[in-house]
């Protein structure tokens, strides 16, 4: 072999790997949210359904944790 020639790869090896895989989705979660910030999208902030309440009234609830174990 030569000194830059490339092995030979088998391409069903090469298709599925678990490793490469894992590394690419790893480098796209990380870099997700460096995306967002350079390409911002601002066209929901100026809907009309933006400046209504999200959340609907709703009654207040009291909770009480009861646990019946003694020891």
């Amino acid at each position: 072999m030569a000194r830059h020639e490339q092995p030979e790869i088998n391409p069903k090896e090469y298709a599925l790997s678990r490793r490469r895989f894992l590394r690419n989705a790893g480098v796209v979660a990380v870099g997700a949210p460096f995306l967002g910030a350079a390409f911002p999208v601002r066209s929901w902030a100026a809907s009309p359904i933006a400046t209504k309440n999200p959340w609907p009234a709703y009654p207040h609830y009291r909770f009480a944790l009861v646990c019946h174990v003694t020891a």
